[in-house]
């Protein structure tokens, strides 16, 4: 494919589309008493709780639903729901006292409703018989459904060579086992399906605190614009800005930081890997994601932006010095491509990335002549505009660029050079 890239400029671009970047998904609030079951389709989902206010499920397929509610003593509660994309729909289930009084039922009808399960049994090769708790119930492959959970002597035979073992089926689920008979052994696909999910439960949970992973910025005031000389015209004239203090994310937002919050990945280089930049993203697709990420963050200022990068507002070319190489990826040795963040030297602050590897995107409103009005504390950029302003370079542009050069986009486009970090009021 032909990579797009954010040339300065250039007046063709990708146009970037932000309705994309929504998870085709959608979520249920069960408000409820606690210590209820609660099935979606005939599959398990949890438990209601007292501090969930009942029980919080995220990420169902849009369009329509079975909820199944279960509680000890009482006839299941069954509704028919409808999932929206995007949005968290609402149901209430109440066992009130009138049905307490007119359908309580016993405790072992009430949990025979509820406490089955499903087998998916396989064979290497097929057309083993198989046996549950000494029940010939087939041969394989084969499923069985309404299994009652807890502990099953599962059996495989075939050709006078027998593989069974001792499984434990769970409330709602799929118990997924494949016979080997070659290698004498019984997997239980199931528990490694388990094992990938906490897997990646526990890499989502380290990109999410790496998301989060913020350097405490001291304000003060420095002088902001082109003090080397060899910028373009809109970074004059050089003038005295003061900022207070804030918090700027230590790295560009990643790829899988974006989809663990938003459920995709738009960006163009996606076989870099989860640790290299979110990229083709555009000003008005950051602002969805600040949203669904929650908390008091957001884009940096342009004033903020270059105080942070400039290790606290010091006389330095690059981010950290004059050594470009050292601290950026850009057009001569990125090998045209993003790469994983962090990989070069940070700045004075402890912040990478902010010379080169992707542009990225600011606050600000873009005004050509605005340094010439800035306000001298806490500046903002234009009240309004058409164009937002990106600082930084990428790995595309010269060295120039990734002394923190200052371009312009259209807010709703991106590229596969552009990107964004974080940052938060102190």
């Amino acid at each position: 494919m032909r990579k797009i890239i954010t040339v300065m400029f250039l007046s063709v671009i990708w146009f970037f589309q932000p309705h994309v970047l929504f998870a085709a998904t959608g979520d249920l609030q069960v408000t409820c008493e606690p210590d209820v079951r609660i099935f979606i389709d005939n599959v398990f989902k949890g438990i209601t709780n007292a501090d969930d206010n009942g029980l919080f499920i995220e990420g169902l397929a849009p369009g329509g639903h079975t909820l199944k509610a279960v509680k000890t003593n009482y006839t299941p509660i069954i509704k028919d729901i409808y999932i929206t994309t995007n949005k968290a729909v609402e149901v209430v289930i109440r066992f009130d006292e009138l049905q307490e009084k007119s359908k309580k039922i016993s405790p072992e009808v009430s949990d025979s409703l509820a406490q089955v399960g499903r087998l998916a049994l396989r064979s290497v090769p097929r057309g083993a018989v198989v046996f549950i708790d000494g029940s010939n119930k087939g041969t394989t492959d084969i499923e069985i459904d309404n299994v009652k959970v807890g502990r099953h002597n599962i059996s495989f035979e075939r050709g006078g060579q027998k593989l069974s073992g001792i499984f434990i089926l769970s409330e709602g689920g799929v118990l997924k086992l494949k016979a080997h008979f070659k290698e004498k052994k019984i997997i239980n696909i199931s528990e490694q399906e388990r094992n990938e999910a906490e897997k990646e439960r526990i890499a989502e949970a380290e990109r999410r605190e790496h998301l989060t992973d913020m350097v405490y910025v001291k304000g003060g005031c420095y002088q902001m614009g082109d003090t080397f000389g060899d910028g373009s015209g809109d970074e004059k004239p050089v003038h005295e800005v003061c900022v207070d203090d804030f918090y700027i994310g230590k790295y560009e937002v990643t790829q899988g930081q974006w989809r663990d919050v938003m459920g995709n990945n738009p960006s163009e280089f996606s076989g870099c890997g989860d640790d290299c930049p979110v990229e083709n993203v555009s000003w008005n697709g950051i602002r969805e994601f600040i949203r669904k990420l929650g908390g008091n963050y957001r884009l940096p200022t342009e004033a903020e932006w270059e105080y942070a990068a400039r290790s606290g507002g010091k006389k330095e070319k690059y981010a950290s010095g004059d050594n470009v190489d050292s601290v950026a990826w850009y057009g001569s040795n990125s090998g045209n491509n993003t790469h994983q963040v962090g990989r070069k030297a940070a700045n004075g602050l402890g912040i990478y990335d902010m010379s080169g590897n992707v542009w990225e995107w600011v606050q600000d409103w873009y005004g050509e002549s605005y340094y010439q009005n800035s306000p001298r504390n806490n500046p903002q950029g234009p009240s309004s505009g058409q164009l937002r302003v990106r600082r930084g370079g990428s790995w595309f542009t010269n060295a120039l660029s990734a002394r923190g050069l200052r371009l312009y986009l259209n807010p709703g486009l991106g590229g596969s050079d552009l990107g964004f970090r974080l940052a938060r009021t102190r």
